[in-house]
């Protein structure tokens, strides 16, 4: 082999090692890092090409030469496409399904135009050897489709350019430095392009791998010294759609300039054509949100669309770097989860572990909040105070499973009967009691009749024992003056209990006034 070629051979063999290498870099390394997919395959192809052209430059035949360029035309017409692709994920820009079809419509034509090339010579005119050169070049006459790829390379290339150029401005230091490695990496092949067309090149030999390995290597610079593709410029777009809360940018004047996807939640009708409308118009048929968006507060809000969930809302003020106001960033954060934990913690703190219903405190709570409301406007009013007869000697007869049973039974009567604006709680140990509102005296004694046979009538088995238990009634009613603040619950309570007490005076299993 002559000692020239041998260095030209040695160049482009040792291009083909080094992009080799990188693939297998970033296949095994980094290969979630944003745009490694495509920087690998792109890098593989250009080793394919790489090491194919090494061989064409060592053919010394015309069969041998269109072998190994049909070998080169395999990966060679998709790396520009794989190129921009590659560019495009670096910087999340978003690509649609229709460019994909545009990116790969001419490597297409180019396969298909190389390899039917004996029957048209629409890409290659004349493919021979050159005849001023001391050992066999292969001299390639380009017809009108290698024009076409030679221009796609170029467009591909360029438009990649613009992708990082177009970042470079808003990115830091460190990521301005791995863009502009970028660029001039993608710049070489343009270059190498111009020579080899133009018949610049040494011996006409085509400097295209050697390009495209440089291209490579400086993305492997930035690779190495800036792990590039693990930090990387994330684009605003990226971050905006990615979030999970919901975003609303509005202008000075309330009209809206942006959103993200997740505002759809909390706001289904927005979309794109109502950037520009005011905020309020928007959302003038969901009245709460409205009032939440005028007042302009941090605040929670209920979202119930068949679903109810729960969002915190939080106003964020914006400007710019005069501190000039420029306007409104509303966030809506989904935290149903932490409201729906907490009405479950507050649900378990009230209830009455065994029985289901309120503990004293909580009812207590609650019949005050009612009887406060009650003296402002007047009305009735009523409590029933009921223990059960003799729990003491069911509980040491058969046992607390059944005094338990016995209780959860008896709740579960009582439940089954009442209002739902009603509110039952256990007031001690095997005593209970219920807060009636505007219910007269007719009522409440015929309900409290109604629990006691109910009680009576119903059998409760425990450990394969089955027992009858009876319960004794207190009623105390008012009729309470609009203002009249001596109606108190303790007041109530007082009188229900003292019922209750001559009720169980005068035999138990009774109701007494």
């Amino acid at each position: 082999m002559h000692s020239e070629l041998l260095k030209y051979v040695v160049i482009v063999g040792s291009s083909g090692v080094l992009i080799l290498a990188l693939s297998l870099y970033g296949a095994f390394k980094i290969r979630e890092g944003p745009g490694v997919k495509h920087y690998v395959i792109l890098t593989c192809m250009s080793a394919v090409f790489a090491f194919g052209y090494m061989f064409e430059m060592m053919s010394t035949s015309i069969e041998e030469v269109k072998f190994w360029l049909s070998i080169e035309y395999l990966p060679l017409p998709f790396i520009p496409a794989f190129i921009v692709l590659m560019c495009f994920n670096y910087v999340g820009k978003k690509i649609y399904p229709a460019f994909y079809y545009l990116l790969f419509t001419v490597p297409i034509i180019t396969i298909f135009t190389h390899n039917t090339n004996e029957w048209h010579h629409l890409y290659y005119k004349k493919v021979g050897f050159r005849s001023d050169t001391p050992f066999p070049v292969a001299d390639l006459v380009a017809g009108p489709f290698h024009y076409l790829h030679s221009f796609y390379l170029f467009v591909c290339i360029m438009l990649s350019v613009i992708v990082l150029l177009m970042e470079l401005r808003k990115s830091a230091f460190q990521f301005q430095m791995q863009i502009l490695l970028m660029v001039f990496g993608l710049l070489t092949p343009v270059i190498a392009s111009y020579f080899y067309l133009n018949k610049l090149s040494p011996y006409g030999i085509d400097l295209g791998p050697v390009s495209i390995g440089l291209t490579c290597l400086f993305h492997g610079v930035a690779i190495f010294m800036f792990r590039s593709f693990n930090v990387v410029p994330i684009a605003r777009d990226v971050i905006f759609e990615t979030m999970k809360e919901g975003v609303v940018v509005l202008n000075q004047k309330g009209i809206v300039v942006d959103f993200n996807n997740a505002a759809r939640q909390v706001i289904p009708m927005l979309h794109h054509r109502m950037v520009g409308e005011h905020v309020l118009s928007i959302v003038k048929e969901n009245k709460a949100l409205a009032t939440v968006i005028q007042e302009r507060k941090d605040c929670d809000y209920r979202h119930a669309t068949g679903v109810i969930q729960h969002f915190h809302v939080q106003f964020s003020e914006i400007y710019n770097t005069s501190q000039v106001y420029l306007g409104q960033m509303i966030t809506f954060s989904d935290v149903t989860e932490r409201v729906n934990m907490q009405e479950e913690l507050r649900k378990i703190a009230s209830i009455d572990g065994l029985t289901g219903v309120y503990n004293r405190t909580f009812f207590v709570r609650q019949a005050e909040e009612m009887l406060k409301s009650l003296t402002k406007r007047g009305g009735l009013a009523a409590v029933i105070m009921f223990d059960i007869d003799y729990f003491k000697t069911v509980n040491d007869t058969y046992g607390h499973e059944m005094g338990d049973a016995v209780l959860r039974k008896i709740s579960e009567i009582v439940q089954k009967n009442v209002r739902s604006t009603d509110i039952v709680g256990r007031y001690g140990g095997e005593e209970f009691i219920i807060y009636l509102p505007a219910t007269a005296l007719s009522e409440v004694y015929s309900l409290a009749e109604q629990l006691r046979e109910a009680i009576q009538n119903t059998v409760i088995e425990a450990n394969e024992v089955k027992q009858f238990v009876t319960a004794s009634f207190g009623i105390a009613a008012f009729d309470i003056q609009p203002g009249n603040t001596s109606c108190t619950l303790d007041e109530f309570v007082r009188k229900a209990d003292q019922a209750l007490y001559t009720a169980k005076r005068k035999g138990r299993n009774c109701v007494e006034v």
